[in-house]
């Protein structure tokens, strides 16, 4: 007897012992079969763990049409395929956003795939659909992480029009605001679409976001030495400068900028902001000393003109100041423009105007400059002598 005078009970009971290859060549043959066994196959394979189907149709790949991939989800999502579902991922393509490494074996959800690539379409289909717009992978990233990783500023408005949680955290536990100046978005040379970091910051209510502590969105700002980011976090007037997160090894924002020469980020955090020129990290450290001991005689200047280092061994730094060019470091150009040894005479004096001036003082101090072939500093040292004296 003919399949095709069969009626459609008992086709369907013939496809449920067929496996999904061999009915969709059977609906292949004609439009009958077509339109009774391509629902059901739909159903039977979106409704299988780790449906295939539907993790090609959320995937996104060159040169496929967008429009055939929406009606395949929408195909999957009506016979009742999983949303929230989570699948192992292999696809080389895909670019190391959309998944973590667990065992070897790569992990993704159906919104983090959409978040990665900037479907909006298939965001909002999976969303209308059920789905948990906060969901990550095992051990892996939450959508909203991934869209700005992957600098997809119209995923990342989607995700914060439908009130996406931005208490998650990414890669080494940083927030979403932390991320998205690790990503660039807001970058100090202006070479990326800043639109990112402006949506984030204006939604994110804790713009100290710790992270479970680990970092903050103003570390990550001086870090990147990212201007713009750091100048925009501190004009909310709710980001702590002093803040030390756990990933920091007890180094604030400001000590961090000190120890590497960041001039124009310890501008920034000392003239607007409470950052602290004198607090200690874990090591007894201040700022300054940071900057002095790497080196970084502009960042010292700029700390000793700003008049709020409080320092209680003159002597010493004024010492270490002086030696500090004899092993080679002056050959090398500060960020002021200024050649190392003249901008380290020019510490000398500043530190010379700024100390209290006793004849024993400058005493030592005359020898120290002459020992260490600065012998121009005697005259300056002599005149803050003579101011200083009489008030004595």
């Amino acid at each position: 007897m003919e399949l095709l005078k069969f009626p459609n009970e008992v086709v369907l009971c013939i496809a449920h012992a067929l496996d999904n290859a061999d009915i969709n060549r059977l609906l292949r043959t004609c439009k009958r079969f077509h339109s009774l066994l391509d629902p059901y196959l739909y159903q039977r394979v979106s409704r299988e763990p780790m449906s295939g189907i539907f993790l090609w149709a959320c995937s996104p790949r060159p040169g496929e049409c967008h429009t055939r991939r929406m009606c395949t989800v929408s195909k999957c999502i009506t016979a009742g395929a999983d949303v929230n579902t989570i699948w192992p991922y292999d696809n080389d393509d895909c670019s190391s956003w959309a998944t973590e490494h667990v065992d070897e074996v790569r992990w993704t959800t159906p919104m983090c795939l959409a978040a990665g690539a900037g479907d909006a379409g298939l965001a909002r289909l999976l969303l209308n659909a059920g789905a948990d717009i906060n969901l990550a992978a095992c051990c892996g990233l939450p959508p909203i992480i991934i869209a700005i990783m992957a600098q997809e500023a119209d995923m990342v408005d989607f995700l914060l029009e439908n009130n996406v949680n931005l208490g998650v955290a990414g890669p080494d536990f940083a927030g979403p605001l932390a991320m998205a100046v690790r990503s660039g978005g807001y970058d100090g040379d202006g070479c990326h679409d800043s639109r990112i970091f402006d949506a984030v910051l204006k939604a994110t209510d804790d713009v100290d976001e710790s992270s479970h502590g680990r970092t903050t969105a103003v570390f990550e700002a001086v870090m990147m030495a990212n201007s713009l980011a750091l100048r925009a976090l501190l004009d909310t007037g709710r980001a702590d400068p002093n803040k030390t997160p756990l990933d920091s090894d007890g180094e604030t924002p400001l000590m961090f900028a000190c120890s590497n020469g960041l001039t124009y980020i310890a501008m920034l955090l000392c003239e607007h902001s409470t950052a602290s020129v004198n607090c200690a990290g874990k090591t007894g450290q201040s700022p300054f000393a940071c900057a002095m001991e790497n080196g970084h005689w502009d960042v010292v200047l700029y700390l000793l003109k700003l008049g709020r280092v409080r320092l209680h061994d003159w002597d010493r730094w004024f010492t270490y100041i002086c030696e500090a060019g004899d092993d080679g470091s002056d050959d090398d150009e500060n960020v002021g423009g200024e050649d190392a040894a003249a901008t380290r005479e020019a510490v000398a004096r500043e530190m010379i105007h700024r100390v209290d001036m006793t004849k024993e003082r400058a005493m030592v101090w005359t020898c120290i400059a002459e020992d260490c072939g600065l012998p121009e500093l005697k005259s300056s040292i002599q005149a803050k002598l003579e101011e200083w004296e009489p008030v004595a």
